[in-house]
């Protein structure tokens, strides 16, 4: 529990505190390092008030900040950096029993956020939650799958070195247009392998072709690495991705945004056709049957039958 800089002499030689800290609805965090910049300093008093229960408009007031996107900008300075382990999450056990007998799923893990919080810290926490299945799931020799999220950004990112080691890594789905890079899954695969090197942690990235490509072509060699790829990534042992909702003021799959809009009629029309969410970028229906085929048609991914192969 001695910092790195009392060791390097450049503080006077407190140790950091990294006892548990439990707010109300009893997550457990803990400090790994003290703040040394003033960013840092800022983000770490917003963290510990939102931990608390305040809103991001009392936090704002109390501490000057005039904009919620400034607010976030000091939590990733704090939340990226490692400053803070989330140690411990509320569960939600019975509505995950229900879910699970409703559903007839293996395992549901249902994890408690307060109503008000950001969807950014969303994010995180169920990042945090990602990291301890992937903790707990995933054991040397496996192959594991990563589709492009928020969430799974967060999980891979939270990862600490060690803990995971000798596996595969293999990207599920990638779109044509990246707007996001660092949530992308050959980005996200990328960092894995590089935040891991020295645990044999071998990444494969997939290059973007259209199916309508692959199945127009007899020059299907030009093709091999993608196909290559996708038929290896079908075959993970373990995946992890997030399920898009479809909203009505704005692209249904933020990755692909201006390519939808010129191959659609519309997002409201989308809604019509039964559109409800995407999975690995195709558009599905609430029985989770995929619609709009005219996209689902230029989506580099496995197809949603290998998806559904895999769960059985």
């Amino acid at each position: 529990e001695v910092s790195t800089d009392f060791l390097l002499g450049h503080t006077a030689g407190a140790q950091i505190s990294i006892e548990p800290v439990i707010d109300e609805t009893e997550q457990m965090w803990s400090l790994r390092r003290k703040a040394q910049t003033e960013s840092e300093r800022i983000g770490l008093e917003i963290w510990r008030r939102l931990m608390q229960g305040d809103s991001l408009d009392t936090i704002a007031s109390a501490l000057k900040i005039h904009a919620h996107t400034e607010l976030e900008r000091y939590l990733r300075d704090v939340i990226y950096t490692d400053i803070i382990s989330i140690d411990h999450l509320p569960q939600d056990t019975d509505l995950a029993q229900q879910v699970q007998r409703a559903f007839g799923l293996r395992e549901v893990i249902v994890v408690s956020v307060l109503e008000e919080a950001p969807i950014f810290i969303r994010n995180v926490l169920l990042g945090e939650a990602a990291r301890a299945y992937f903790k707990t799931h995933v054991f040397e020799g496996m192959k594991v799958g990563l589709a492009g999220g928020y969430s799974v950004s967060r999980m891979v990112y939270a990862l600490r070195r060690g803990e995971c080691r000798s596996i595969e890594v293999y990207p599920l789905a990638i779109s044509p247009v990246i707007e996001a890079i660092g949530i992308d899954a050959n980005s996200l695969v990328g960092a894995l392998a590089y935040r891991h090197e020295g645990y044999n942690v071998q990444g494969y990235t997939l290059q973007y072709a259209s199916p309508l490509d692959w199945k127009g072509t007899k020059n299907i060699r030009q093709f091999a690495p993608t196909l290559r790829i996708l038929s290896k990534a079908k075959s993970v042992d373990i995946a992890f991705m997030g399920l898009g909702v479809v909203g009505r003021r704005r692209s249904p799959i933020d990755l692909l945004g201006d390519l939808v809009d010129t191959i659609t009629p519309g997002l409201e029309t989308m809604h019509e056709r039964g559109a409800v969410g995407d999975i690995l970028y195709h558009l599905v229906n609430e029985a989770g049957k995929p619609v709009v085929p005219e996209i689902s048609n230029l989506i580099c991914s496995i197809e949603l039958q290998d998806l559904q192969d895999m769960v059985q």
